[in-house]
């Protein structure tokens, strides 16, 4: 262990200095051989000692003045030299001195700039400790401070609101942190706009969870409040992204009260806020991020709103639940949401994707479904866009899930999707007819695709020739008769 590491900066600044008039006096009032010796090896010493302190405590201002220093003591040693040797003088009779009283300089506004320095660091660990530094409101350290004050004034009842930003995982997940912090300053703005900037404090509890704390309240001024930052954040969005708060409150009308049950209370009835909003919540952000989904790639969209008319005959023709197709719909409209997060370069590459890109693409099934997860208690949904790119065989992505293991609602999406993938083309690649299709999916039955669903599947165009052809755009493929083929397939 190096004992210098832990060793005081004030202890060995404040040695420092007397070193260095210590070193002047007796070099100005001693004369003699063993003197001379003894200063040659301090010379040494504080040499390295100030090599060590410029390499391990980066005091570098100071040390430039250090180094004038232990150079004016050298010169001095150099002096004592000649005249002990009697050589004829090379180096001046003043440099030293000057050089003396120029590095005392550097080294003096060296130790005035690190004090300022270690004052600006203690100023910011005091701030840092009071306040949050991405919102700039107070921090939940600095709670107790603010109970202290509010138990030394008349400000009962306190009415306490907790707020909580619903959809933050989602956001991070879809947009990045980024975006998620943007938001989440943005809301405080708002949230200060609304409260009684007089009388009120916002304080950050954490993540993404605040409490207003009102003096002098009443259950009438917290219901008012509540209402009103409701309404401004259903008025109100960033970036095209719904701003979105549950709030639950509480009183409390007796400083004998325990605070940190009320805060529980507000705490609960905020959980319970965000409970029943919950579905119209994951509405609003699934809207917001099929939007931003569509403007990354219009094919994109179009792809999707063909699979969601595909799946629907499909779900019909096999006579599923009304709860299953709900499902089935859903998981259709968002099975490449995960896309949102993987870069336009990618998405929209003309030529065919190497095999970086091929896995940065892959991981969308992942992403999409942790977006789900994070507005939806959808188990089904979740699973159904999380395994749309398995195989039959087990050769898929992202787990290797094999046959029925893989959820029904990916097996038909796993269908759909690449049928209109043939039909319909990609930037590297051209569209087949419904024919070619049909008996590419032929081929790849029992293989990437559930053979007993691929027979569904040719038996719903065989009798639903007329809605397919209408979805499809089957216009396009006018130059053969697909009825009489459908058979031979």
């Amino acid at each position: 262990m190096n004992p210098f590491k832990y060793v005081s900066k004030k202890i060995i600044i404040a040695e420092l200095i007397l070193a260095y008039f210590l070193f002047f006096i007796m070099e100005k009032t001693l004369n003699n051989d063993l003197f001379n010796a003894s200063l040659e090896i301090g010379y040494i010493l504080v040499g390295f000692l100030g090599l060590y302190f410029f390499i391990n405590l980066n005091m570098s201002i100071p040390i430039i003045g250090f180094s004038i220093i232990f150079l004016s003591f050298i010169l001095d040693f150099l002096d004592e030299f000649e005249a002990y040797f009697q050589l004829p003088g090379f180096l001046g009779n003043n440099f030293d001195d000057i050089s003396f009283l120029v590095g005392l300089l550097i080294f003096v506004s060296g130790l005035y700039i690190m004090t300022k320095k270690k004052q600006e660091s203690s100023e910011k660990l005091e701030y840092l400790a009071k306040y949050d530094s991405l919102t700039d409101t107070y921090s939940r350290q600095y709670l107790p401070k603010i109970l202290e004050q509010i138990q030394s004034q008349d400000s009962y009842p306190l009415g306490l609101l907790i707020m909580d930003f619903n959809g933050l995982k989602f956001i991070n997940d879809s947009f990045g942190h980024d975006t998620g912090d943007y938001l989440i300053k943005e809301s405080v703005l708002l949230l200060k706009n609304c409260m009684n900037p007089a009388s009120d404090t916002l304080i950050r509890l954490g993540g993404d969870e605040f409490l207003i704390i009102s003096p002098k309240s009443s259950q009438k001024t917290l219901s008012d409040l509540t209402k009103y930052i409701a309404d401004t954040c259903e008025k109100t969005s960033f970036m095209e992204i719904p701003i979105s708060l549950s709030i639950g409150h509480a009183l409390i009308e007796n400083p004998k009260d325990n605070f940190e049950k009320f805060l529980r209370l507000a705490d609960d009835r905020m959980y319970l806020d965000k409970l029943i909003n919950r579905k119209s919540i994951g509405g609003s952000y699934i809207e917001c991020l099929k939007k931003t989904l569509e403007e990354k790639s219009y094919e994109t969209s179009a792809h999707v709103n063909r699979m969601i008319s595909i799946v629907k005959i499909f779900g019909e023709f096999m006579k599923t639940s009304r709860e299953f197709l709900d499902a089935l719909e859903l998981a259709t409209s968002l099975h490449d949401i995960g896309k949102i997060a993987i870069p336009e370069s990618i998405i929209l590459k003309p030529s065919k994707l190497d095999e970086h890109e091929w896995q940065v693409i892959k991981r969308h099934p992942e992403i999409g479904s942790r977006i789900v997860n994070g507005l939806f208690t959808l188990p089904h949904v979740e699973q159904g866009i999380l395994a749309h790119h398995e195989r039959w065989d087990g050769k898929g992505y992202p787990a290797g899930l094999k046959g029925e293991k893989i959820p029904l609602i990916a097996r038909i999406i796993s269908i759909i999707d690449s049928f209109d993938v043939m039909i319909q083309g990609r930037s590297y690649q051209n569209y087949k007819s419904v024919e070619e299709a049909l008996e590419e999916i032929h081929v790849c039955s029992g293989k990437q695709f559930d053979p007993t669903l691929v027979t569904v599947f040719n038996e719903i165009i065989t009798t639903d020739y007329g809605k397919i052809s209408d979805v499809i755009g089957i216009d396009k493929y006018d130059d053969f008769d697909l009825l009489q083929k459908l058979d031979a397939i």
